[in-house]
């Protein structure tokens, strides 16, 4: 092997960087994936829904345990979250679980627990709802 005079060798782990994959387009999958995401519009509640919905955030206390239907409008699409009330604040119409603050608008059905236990009878059929949307989703209509 000939040793260069103007250079030192190159250690074997920035050698092997030179045959790193090369991503011209970066970003550019990810891009893709977002327009072929198919969004679920944002479903208006009855008025006494939105009253059952209001009385139940009344009812809130820091501490007990929920489960929350909600609309995210970032990925527009309705998520599910369980978990403990950290805050109900109804100057800004908030509701904290854990981390997440959800608007009272955006929340379409709630159930809070009975004793340490979630109560999944008292939700409401909109699973229902949010099936048949799954299903129109994975038919591509």
């Amino acid at each position: 092997m000939v040793k260069s005079r103007i250079r030192a060798p190159m250690p074997a782990s920035r050698r092997a960087k030179q045959f790193m994959p090369f991503d011209a387009l970066r970003g550019l999958k990810e891009a893709i994936a977002a327009k072929e995401k198919i969004s679920i519009p944002k479903k208006e509640l009855a008025e006494d829904m939105v009253r059952e919905i209001n009385n139940i955030l009344i009812d809130l206390r820091k501490g007990q345990n929920v489960t929350v239907v909600y609309y995210n409008d970032y990925e527009e699409e309705y998520l599910q979250l369980t978990g403990q009330v950290e805050k109900v604040d109804s100057y800004w119409q908030l509701l904290q679980v854990g981390n997440v603050a959800i608007g009272f608008d955006e929340i379409s059905d709630i159930c809070m627990s009975i004793e340490g236990n979630i109560d999944y009878e008292q939700m409401r059929p909109l699973h229902d709802a949010l099936l048949a949307v799954e299903v129109d989703r994975a038919k591509g209509t």
